[in-house]
Protein backbone atom coordinates (compact mmCIF):
# COMPACT_ATOMS: atom_id res chain seq x y z
CA UNK A 1 0.00 0.00 0.00
CA UNK A 2 0.79 3.59 -0.46
CA UNK A 3 1.33 4.11 3.68
CA UNK A 4 0.64 6.74 6.07
CA UNK A 5 0.73 10.48 4.40
CA UNK A 6 2.78 12.98 5.93
CA UNK A 7 0.33 15.71 5.76
CA UNK A 8 -2.22 12.91 7.21
CA UNK A 9 -0.15 12.06 10.14
CA UNK A 10 0.73 15.49 10.54
CA UNK A 11 -3.47 16.48 10.71
CA UNK A 12 -3.80 13.52 13.37
CA UNK A 13 -1.12 14.90 15.63
CA UNK A 14 -2.43 18.47 15.43
CA UNK A 15 -6.06 16.98 16.28
CA UNK A 16 -4.68 15.36 19.53
CA UNK A 17 -2.09 17.72 20.48
CA UNK A 18 -5.52 20.66 20.33
CA UNK A 19 -7.83 18.38 22.03
CA UNK A 20 -5.59 17.72 24.84
CA UNK A 21 -4.87 21.37 25.12
CA UNK A 22 -8.78 22.41 25.21
CA UNK A 23 -9.35 19.44 27.99
CA UNK A 24 -6.61 20.82 29.91
CA UNK A 25 -6.90 22.32 33.48
CA UNK A 26 -5.35 25.72 32.79
CA UNK A 27 -4.39 27.15 35.84
CA UNK A 28 -1.48 29.94 37.20
CA UNK A 29 0.05 27.39 39.00
CA UNK A 30 0.08 24.94 35.62
CA UNK A 31 1.61 28.01 33.41
CA UNK A 32 4.08 28.62 35.82
CA UNK A 33 5.14 25.54 36.27
CA UNK A 34 5.41 24.94 32.58
CA UNK A 35 7.24 28.44 32.17
CA UNK A 36 9.64 27.06 34.40
CA UNK A 37 10.24 23.83 32.71
CA UNK A 38 10.83 25.96 29.47
CA UNK A 39 13.30 28.20 31.15
CA UNK A 40 15.16 25.37 32.63
CA UNK A 41 15.30 23.60 29.43
CA UNK A 42 16.37 26.95 27.60
CA UNK A 43 19.03 27.51 30.34
CA UNK A 44 20.13 23.66 30.20
CA UNK A 45 20.62 24.03 26.19
CA UNK A 46 22.04 27.02 25.71
CA UNK A 47 25.45 25.43 27.42
CA UNK A 48 25.20 23.06 24.15
CA UNK A 49 25.20 25.71 21.58
CA UNK A 50 28.39 26.46 20.08
CA UNK A 51 29.20 28.47 16.64
CA UNK A 52 31.36 26.73 14.08
CA UNK A 53 33.45 28.87 12.20
CA UNK A 54 34.84 27.78 8.67
CA UNK A 55 37.99 29.42 7.05
CA UNK A 56 38.35 29.39 3.33
CA UNK A 57 41.63 30.85 2.01
CA UNK A 58 41.77 32.35 -1.76
CA UNK A 59 43.24 34.91 -3.81
CA UNK A 60 41.69 38.17 -5.20
CA UNK A 61 41.87 39.27 -8.93
CA UNK A 62 44.99 41.12 -8.05
CA UNK A 63 46.31 37.23 -6.74
CA UNK A 64 46.40 38.72 -2.89
CA UNK A 65 45.60 36.20 -0.60
CA UNK A 66 42.20 36.81 1.16
CA UNK A 67 40.64 34.59 3.77
CA UNK A 68 36.70 34.35 4.47
CA UNK A 69 34.95 33.21 7.43
CA UNK A 70 31.47 31.71 7.68
CA UNK A 71 29.95 31.25 11.16
CA UNK A 72 27.38 28.53 11.79
CA UNK A 73 25.64 27.37 14.54
CA UNK A 74 26.54 23.73 16.27
CA UNK A 75 25.37 22.16 19.55
CA UNK A 76 27.59 19.89 21.32
CA UNK A 77 26.42 16.10 21.22
CA UNK A 78 29.07 14.25 23.24
CA UNK A 79 31.69 14.43 25.32
CA UNK A 80 34.27 11.76 26.31
CA UNK A 81 38.10 12.12 27.81
CA UNK A 82 39.90 12.59 24.76
CA UNK A 83 37.11 14.60 22.61
CA UNK A 84 34.02 17.34 22.19
CA UNK A 85 31.63 16.33 19.39
CA UNK A 86 30.11 18.76 17.47
CA UNK A 87 26.73 18.34 15.22
CA UNK A 88 26.61 20.99 12.35
CA UNK A 89 25.20 21.49 9.02
CA UNK A 90 27.24 20.01 6.43
CA UNK A 91 27.44 23.63 4.32
CA UNK A 92 29.78 24.38 7.66
CA UNK A 93 32.38 22.42 6.76
CA UNK A 94 31.90 21.97 2.92
CA UNK A 95 35.25 23.62 1.37
CA UNK A 96 36.95 24.95 4.47
CA UNK A 97 40.81 24.94 4.80
CA UNK A 98 40.09 25.18 8.40
CA UNK A 99 37.58 25.20 11.16
CA UNK A 100 37.22 26.50 14.81
CA UNK A 101 34.08 26.59 17.52
CA UNK A 102 33.72 28.89 19.61
CA UNK A 103 32.21 28.10 23.17
CA UNK A 104 29.01 30.14 24.53
CA UNK A 105 31.47 31.28 27.26
CA UNK A 106 33.72 32.85 24.18
CA UNK A 107 36.16 30.36 24.32
CA UNK A 108 37.51 29.04 21.21
CA UNK A 109 39.41 25.56 20.12
CA UNK A 110 40.09 24.18 16.66
CA UNK A 111 37.76 21.62 15.24
CA UNK A 112 38.23 18.71 12.51
CA UNK A 113 35.65 17.01 10.77
CA UNK A 114 34.70 13.80 11.36
CA UNK A 115 31.96 13.21 9.37
CA UNK A 116 29.61 14.05 7.48
CA UNK A 117 26.59 13.06 5.60
CA UNK A 118 25.37 14.57 2.28
CA UNK A 119 21.96 13.33 2.33
CA UNK A 120 21.01 15.27 5.77
CA UNK A 121 23.25 17.78 5.50
CA UNK A 122 24.97 17.52 8.53
CA UNK A 123 28.31 16.94 9.68
CA UNK A 124 30.26 16.18 13.10
CA UNK A 125 33.26 18.14 14.24
CA UNK A 126 35.52 17.08 16.65
CA UNK A 127 37.77 19.28 19.37
CA UNK A 128 40.45 17.70 21.62
CA UNK A 129 39.68 17.79 25.10
CA UNK A 130 43.57 18.68 25.39
CA UNK A 131 43.38 21.27 23.39
CA UNK A 132 39.98 23.04 25.09
CA UNK A 133 41.87 22.36 28.56
CA UNK A 134 44.92 24.23 27.48
CA UNK A 135 43.34 27.38 25.88
CA UNK A 136 40.84 27.01 29.19
CA UNK A 137 43.55 27.37 31.68
CA UNK A 138 45.17 30.90 30.24
CA UNK A 139 41.37 31.93 28.68
CA UNK A 140 38.63 30.93 31.32
CA UNK A 141 39.51 28.29 33.76
CA UNK A 142 35.57 28.14 34.49
CA UNK A 143 35.15 26.67 31.14
CA UNK A 144 32.51 23.86 30.94
CA UNK A 145 31.51 21.49 27.91
CA UNK A 146 27.91 20.49 28.13
CA UNK A 147 26.69 17.74 25.54
CA UNK A 148 22.59 18.58 24.87
CA UNK A 149 20.58 16.31 27.24
CA UNK A 150 23.44 14.32 28.61
CA UNK A 151 21.54 11.10 30.53
CA UNK A 152 24.90 11.11 33.07
CA UNK A 153 25.81 14.54 34.00
CA UNK A 154 29.00 14.33 31.59
CA UNK A 155 29.83 17.89 32.27
CA UNK A 156 34.09 18.19 31.41
CA UNK A 157 34.82 21.16 34.01
CA UNK A 158 38.65 22.43 33.75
Amino acid sequence: GEGIRAEDLKDEVDKIVGDAMEKFPWTTKNLTELNDAFRNIYLESEKSIVTVSAVKNDVDWFDNPIETTGQYAGIIIAVNSSEALILTGQSAVAGADSLRVTFGDGSTAAVELKSQDITSKMAVVSAKISEIRKKAEKENPNHVITPLRSEKRSIIQY
